[in-house]
């Protein structure tokens, strides 16, 4: 494999040299092959005119907004930060793959500090859409009720417990665990679950899928980074260890794959 990039639109060709010289320079890879020509899915929802054509006073607004908002409920002082995008991508290899896909996101972020006594409380809170329908107040009212509800904190004796997560601290800990779903770190003998396909390794209640095409998916898109189609693949079904998945740039053939069910 080899790699080059340009900001250049004059210089593509120059920029292609550069990536054949460097794979040239590479070790071959005899697990890695290029995606084949494929037809993508639609996908729905993931682009928005309003966050395309948003100028920068737009986007300055909205970040006054969320300040604002924060100075009201008495939190101080406010370090806000937020982001819109347009991305407008062509994917294409030798193999006939062409993949495009046009997309918005716009996301708000703000960071709040509030006064506990003799120390400071702080928190923070986000919100991020396809489209552009997030509400910079209500971001804000949200790390400010966060920071207020943090104060005086105690610490509690370590024991098993039973205790309730909200969403940020859950995704944490979800996070972690996709990880030892990643087939490649399955592969390098990195994930404890490397053996336990067909296996309970969590919950029955729970059911995790990687879908690429959801609708207003902040990760949705029509293919991924080499240009294999999107799907959905179901990784744990009632709590039982049915796949792995793959990232870009780890690809092997697919009848390997569904053979150690890393579709």
């Amino acid at each position: 494999m080899g790699f080059s990039y340009t900001t250049n639109l004059e210089r593509l060709h120059e920029t292609v040299k550069s990536a054949v010289f460097n794979a040239k320079s590479n070790v071959v890879d005899e697990n890695f092959i290029l995606a084949s020509k494929s037809q993508y899915p639609a996908v729905k929802e993931v682009y928005d005119d309003k966050i395309r054509y948003l100028d920068l006073e737009g986007v300055v607004d909205f970040a006054k907004s969320m300040i604002k908002t924060a100075v009201t409920e008495n939190a101080s002082p406010p370090q806000e930060g937020s982001l819109q995008d347009f991305l407008n991508t062509f994917i294409a290899n030798s193999e006939d793959v062409f993949s495009h896909d046009s997309s918005t996101m716009f996301s708000g972020f703000i960071s709040v500090n509030v006064h506990d006594g003799d120390g400071v409380s702080t928190a923070h809170e986000s919100d991020s859409s396809r489209y552009m329908d997030i509400d910079p107040e209500k971001i804000s009212r949200k790390a400010c009720e966060i920071a207020r509800e943090s104060r005086n904190g105690k610490p509690i004796e370590t024991k098993d417990m039973d205790v309730v997560l909200d969403y940020n601290a859950a995704s944490a800990l979800l996070a972690t665990f996709i990880n030892s779903l990643n087939a490649d770190n399955v592969q390098r003998g990195r994930s404890v679950y490397a053996d336990k396909l067909g296996q309970e390794v969590i919950s029955t209640s729970l059911n995790i899928y990687d879908d690429g095409t959801l609708p207003r998916g902040l990760r949705t898109s029509r293919s991924d980074g080499e240009g294999v189609p999107s799907q959905k693949t179901v990784l744990v079904k009632n709590g039982i260890l049915k796949n792995f998945f793959l990232r870009p740039l780890h690809l092997k053939k697919k009848e390997e794959l569904k053979a150690q069910g890393m579709e």
